[in-house]
């Protein structure tokens, strides 16, 4: 399973995309980009870009309070997603390598100042989640049904693509014990873009979508829903726009956080060295389509991509064979 790397590839000629302007209360909540190095680091690996509401991000007006992280994550692992949970985040770090144990972590943090010093809660731990080796974590969010993990197919799919795994609650998480609320999800995305990251805003839910090909625009699209009902049969919200944000083409989108139980104040203005992950300019790239609008390129349904204990069973006897996984990290 080897990481996604986003390509570079230079066009002429291009044309800025006229965003949507979200008007609706739904998507006011302040927001949070993480940002993961796409090569293996010793600091400044994590940067967390803030926005005051659904429009700053929009438009890439960033926050004071955005600053890196102190976590260093394993060259091993890679961030999966991350959330706010009771005033507190929870970053889902997902093994580089099929594994049949200890494939994904839950780094958990009591504070935004937390999350920047890197001082792990005690509640951080393993989950039993073993992710199929054909599915890879698109994004993480809490919301008041519990927790969800967004699996997205290593494959492009012409259907079940996106898999909502469910959990009522942590213990839930960490046991793996799925709710009934868990499925198949009808968003079928273009085969030029991945999940980045997946959050619930207090009343819908966001999907980020990442170009696989470093772009000057058109690079990120956020993907709204009003309802968890509307994101299992792809039924898009008008909020659903391009953000401006540009991304290094030295770094990846590893999540996506509403901040919706806060006051929105996600944390104090810092100093930080290092250049800005969003901060440098695309390497090019054309405008393209809407990255969810397109049929994938093919690919069968396949099985569900959190395999039942039997079949983790054969799994183990048949070795786990490693597959190509979209990740965003180099050892």
């Amino acid at each position: 399973m080897m990481p996604r790397r986003r390509s570079v590839t230079t066009f002429a000629g291009m044309a800025l995309a006229t965003l949507l302007v979200a008007g609706e209360e739904a998507w006011a909540a302040p927001y949070s980009v993480l940002l993961e190095s796409n090569a293996d680091r010793s600091n400044n690996e994590i940067y967390l870009a803030n926005y005051d509401s659904f429009a700053k991000l929009l438009s890439n007006t960033l926050s004071a309070s955005s600053a890196y992280s102190a976590l260093n994550v394993s060259s091993n692992f890679s961030v999966g997603g991350f959330t706010q949970v009771n005033g507190g985040y929870s970053v889902l770090l997902e093994s580089n390598a099929d594994r049949s144990s200890n494939e994904i972590y839950l780094a958990n943090y009591a504070s935004y100042v937390d999350l920047l010093s890197n001082t792990l809660d005690g509640s951080s731990a393993f989950s039993t989640l073993n992710v199929s080796s054909n599915f890879s974590v698109g994004g993480f969010t809490y919301d008041p049904s519990g927790y969800s993990v967004l699996l997205e197919s290593d494959a492009d799919r012409s259907s079940n693509e996106i898999y909502i795994a469910h959990y009522v609650d942590y213990a839930a998480l960490l046991s793996n014990t799925l709710s009934p609320r868990s499925g198949y999800s009808a968003l079928n995305v273009s085969s030029n873009f991945s999940v980045g990251g997946f959050t619930f805003d207090g009343s819908g839910y966001s999907v980020l979508l990442e170009s696989d090909i470093d772009r000057a625009n058109n690079e990120i699209y956020l993907a709204n829903y009003a309802s968890f009902d509307d994101l299992i049969s792809n039924t898009l919200a008008s909020t659903s726009a391009y953000s401006d944000l540009n991304v290094s083409s030295a770094f990846s989108v590893g999540g996506l956080a509403a901040e919706w139980q806060t006051d929105g104040n996600p944390g104090d203005t810092i100093d930080h060295d290092g250049d800005f992950p969003d901060g440098d300019p695309g390497d090019g790239g054309g405008r393209g389509g809407n990255p969810d609008d397109n049929p994938g390129g093919g690919g069968g349904p396949g099985g569900t991509p959190v395999p039942e204990p039997t079949t983790l069973s054969l799994l183990a006897i048949a070795g786990f064979a490693l597959a190509a996984r979209r990740r965003r990290k180099n050892s």
